[in-house]
């Protein structure tokens, strides 16, 4: 994904941000005076957030199809909450 110029999050080996910094939480300040003065919330997964949600290959042997599904995995769903959904700071 890197050589295409899209690193996976977390993915510090072939240029993926090791964290994110949560610019929604920064602007979610009211006064704009606010918002140059707050920090945005730092975003760390701890794993690259690289997931197969659908995967299809014939067998070795038999050559029959296998189709695999999973879903996304807690944390992963977690860290996407985070992003859609930033606590909410107090500037006072």
């Amino acid at each position: 994904m890197s050589s295409i110029g899209h690193p996976v999050i977390g993915d510090t080996l072939y240029g993926g941000a090791g964290q994110l910094t949560d610019q929604v939480a920064s602007n979610a300040s009211t006064s704009k005076a606010a918002r140059r003065k707050s920090e945005p919330e730092r975003l760390k997964l701890g794993r690259n957030f690289l997931h197969a949600a659908r995967l299809e290959f014939p067998h070795p042997k038999t050559g029959k199809l296998l189709q695999l599904e999973a879903p996304l995995p807690v944390e992963l769903e977690n860290f996407l909450s985070r992003l859609d959904n930033p606590p909410v700071t107090s500037n006072v």
